[in-house]
């Protein structure tokens, strides 16, 4: 599954979140190429940064409400610090 989130101004999308989850992985970072071409990639095949600070990497196997409860809280930080630049 491939969740993203784009950081829109002035009707211009400026940057796309994205995460990845597989059943075992949670990967996630900046696309690339605000998923113009990377959609429908794995994280690793779109070179997407899965570093801290901004990334995300887990081996997550279980509970998908686990994976959707990280990732939420991940988007989260990410959207609140967006909405603080100047």
């Amino acid at each position: 599954m491939l969740v993203s989130y784009d950081f829109v101004k002035g009707g211009a999308v400026l940057e796309t979140l994205r995460v990845d989850y597989d059943g075992a992985q949670l990967r996630g970072g900046w696309s690339p190429s605000c998923l113009n071409w990377d959609d429908g990639l794995r994280a690793a095949e779109a070179l997407v940064d899965t570093s801290p600070p901004d990334g995300l990497s887990i081996d997550l196997a279980g509970d998908p409400r686990d994976a959707a409860a990280i990732a939420s809280e991940w988007f989260q930080a990410h959207i609140e610090r967006w909405n603080r630049r100047p």
